[in-house]
């Protein structure tokens, strides 16, 4: 029997989400956004969350370096701009993708940074499966000994 139910789990994801980020978060402030393959500066951040209203950059070339911009590629045709800015804009509670931006930093460094991450999250499991196996096996050994009467 399971501890938490399927809804349960999602729940409390969603209210650590939400303590993560309580305003939401949109494409407007991950650091996979790009223009073509270079940062979307901070200043060009602002005036594309202004709907280009004081001017903007190529929409063109603006799009999201890991591609999770679906609902954009089956809804909008023939590069519709305000198709664009309500991608921009709309809030991404769970997006798999989403790493905070850093100004100075390309889609690609932004990618090695994810990466790294993942890389040390990695290793602190690594570790701590060998800590807790460690711990078991002296355990294991030391009931062994005392179980069949030997001095540990």
């Amino acid at each position: 029997m399971e501890l938490f139910s399927k809804k349960a789990w999602c729940l409390l994801r969603r209210a650590l989400a939400y303590l993560r980020h309580p305003k939401g978060m949109t494409c407007l402030n991950c650091g996979f956004l790009a223009l073509a393959d270079g940062e979307v500066s901070t200043a060009n951040r602002v005036l594309l969350g202004a709907n280009g209203e004081a001017g903007c950059p190529p929409l063109d070339q603006l799009r999201c370096n890991k591609e999770l911009w679906v609902d954009y590629d089956l809804t909008y045709f023939n590069g519709s701009t305000q198709g664009l800015f309500d991608e921009l804009q709309k809030l991404r509670r769970p997006c798999v993708g989403f790493l905070r931006y850093r100004p100075g930093r390309s889609p690609r460094e932004h990618l090695d940074l994810e990466e790294k991450k993942q890389s040390r999250h990695e290793k602190l499991i690594d570790t701590l499966i060998g800590i807790f196996l460690g711990v078991l096996g002296t355990l294991l050994a030391t009931w062994l000994l005392r179980h069949y009467g030997l001095k540990p």
